[in-house]
């Protein structure tokens, strides 16, 4: 499915995740993505980064910073988008 997507859109990319840092666990980097067996999960960079290589599951991963407002109201809106759609 993947290759379909990339070619159908002609792009280098098939997958977006989102890319978190918790308080809680400051030296770890989370992902939420949807996942095709899953749903959507929270997943750590450190259980992920193990699978990004050539012939493995991710062949690369590339990241892009977004620059918007982080205010108490988007805190809460993920917090809130998050318990509703993790699983």
């Amino acid at each position: 499915m993947s290759a379909v997507t990339r070619a159908f859109t002609r792009g280098f990319f098939d997958h977006v995740a989102m890319v978190l840092k918790f308080d809680q666990d400051e030296n770890e980097v989370y992902f939420v993505e949807a996942t095709g067996t899953h749903g959507v999960a929270l997943n750590k960079w450190s259980n992920i980064k193990c699978h990004i290589g050539i012939n493995k599951f991710y062949e690369r991963v590339i990241f892009r910073h977004v620059e918007f407002e982080r205010n108490d109201e988007m805190v809460e809106n993920l917090e809130k988008f998050l318990k509703e759609a993790v699983g």
